[in-house]
């Protein structure tokens, strides 16, 4: 069977991408905030000549367009049991586990964007983990987090979710 990309919360969870994801890690234990992008009304403000060549032109580019930030409130999961975790740059696919293609990622509600926080069924990854490693574990599953920069695929048995205020954005 094709691996498959499914939300792992429900669609409406989520109003836009992810601006960022901030871990921390504690033995087998990792705790990850999914922060929401916020795109923010007022737009940039024509910057004076600043006598960088490339500066200004990049001043030029970006003005009037609307800086996008870290919302409010993040998404915190909790994950014990993680038997392994990779984290990747946007556009870096080292492996060959983690390819998926585009058009098979489920989109936000609104359809700008893909959803950004999947759980892979089908997973190459998952499939490969021997049984001693914990791959008879059937509730150790494949996560995928996306982001406006990064790619985290995690083997792991998720414990908790919650909405808490972003302290750190």
């Amino acid at each position: 069977m094709p691996q498959k990309l499914i939300p792992a919360l429900p669609v409406d969870r989520f109003t836009g991408p992810l601006r960022n994801i901030r871990s921390s890690m504690d033995g087998t234990a990792w705790t990850f905030d999914l922060i929401p992008s916020l795109t923010l009304d007022t737009p940039v403000r024509k910057s004076p000549p600043t006598g960088n060549p490339t500066e200004d032109q990049i001043n030029k580019i970006l003005e009037g367009s609307r800086p996008i930030v870290e919302a409010a409130n993040l998404l915190r999961l909790e994950f014990y049991s993680v038997q392994a975790c990779v984290v990747q740059e946007e556009f870096v696919e080292l492996y060959d586990e983690f390819s998926i293609q585009p058009d098979s990622f489920p989109l936000l509600k609104d359809g700008k964007g893909c959803f950004p926080f999947l759980l892979v069924e089908n997973s190459k990854w998952r499939a490969t983990l021997p049984d001693y490693q914990g791959g008879d574990w059937p509730e150790l599953q494949h996560y995928m987090m996306l982001s406006m920069e990064t790619h985290v695929n995690l083997l792991g048995i998720l414990d908790s979710i919650e909405w808490v205020k972003n302290s750190g954005g």
